[in-house]
């Protein structure tokens, strides 16, 4: 599970290598994060619920998931999976971003299989926001676009070396997107668009690359709850009443997803969420 933070679905899809690796697999048209925020997102990809059934709704608040919600590990762990690393929130910046940059790490952490890695890439999200002060321009996020193929590059070639004896299962998304400054928003401090639900901030680039994965193009409206559905049913494991639904089962058009916010004056959300939509990828 490769997730580039902060990765917009127009400027991916402008990139000629993510509009490329789109056409290799089942590439969602219209994939949205139920929230803005990371931690949120994660969380309902970790679990198949949306951020106000798992309780994490917020920044810089960290709510702990209840012990009777069962995660995406849990099901892989009691189906034989060596779990790697959990999807835990709050994450420490760069931690993950290296188990795929260290060839050691990588190595060491998928010597028994089968295996779940999850790797989280932050330079785009760095780069737009600590690397010189606050810039959002666009050539500065194009360049920060480049370098998160790099990655996902990188993690191809660390699993070439690795030689696995079983094949593997690609997840490459984002947890959310960014405003930038030809968006032309005022008012809005360093995390740009965090307390709206534009399009720009909550719509992603996800693809699934793997074995008899047919490629095509899901037009439906999907979201972070249908990945740990959708990852179960390609590894044969079945899971409890999900909310969400398999990317493998037949494509709703007509499906409406949940959307949140928090806070629309300030860097810094509220406690609770306070602006929530709905979108079936046609309205909003």
């Amino acid at each position: 599970l490769l997730v580039l933070d902060t990765f917009r679905y127009d400027y991916a899809m402008a990139d000629p290598f993510f509009s490329d690796l789109a056409k290799k697999g089942i590439f969602f048209e219209r994939m949205y994060s139920p929230s803005t925020f990371t931690n949120a997102n994660m969380t309902s990809l970790r679990t198949g619920m949306y951020p106000a059934q798992h309780g994490w709704r917020s920044w810089p608040k960290n709510y702990p998931i209840s012990d009777d919600i069962k995660t995406l590990e849990d099901y892989l762990d009691e189906a034989g999976y060596s779990i790697a690393n959990k999807i835990t929130m709050p994450m420490v910046l760069g931690e993950t971003q290296a188990f795929v940059e260290d060839i050691n790490l990588f190595a060491g952490m998928t010597k028994h299989e089968p295996f779940f890695l999850y790797s989280q890439y932050l330079n785009v999200h760095t780069g737009v926001f600590y690397g010189a002060g606050v810039d959002t321009s666009e050539v500065r996020y194009k360049s920060l676009i480049h370098g998160a193929g790099d990655f996902v590059k990188l993690a191809f070639q660390r699993a070439e070396e690795q030689q696995f004896k079983r094949d593997i299962l690609w997840v490459i998304m984002s947890d959310h997107g960014i405003g930038l400054d030809n968006d032309k928003l005022s008012g809005e401090g360093g995390d740009v668009g965090a307390g709206q639900i534009y399009d720009f901030r909550i719509r992603i680039y996800c693809t699934i690359i793997g074995p008899d994965i047919e490629p095509r193009i899901l037009d439906g409206a999907y979201s972070h709850i249908d990945l740990m559905p959708t990852i179960l049913d390609y590894c044969g494991i079945p899971m409890d009443k999900p909310q969400g639904i398999s990317a493998f089962d037949k494509d709703d058009s007509d499906r409406f997803i949940h959307l949140e916010a928090q806070s629309p004056y300030s860097v810094w959300p509220s406690e609770m969420s306070n602006v929530f939509g709905v979108t079936n990828g046609k309205i909003k």
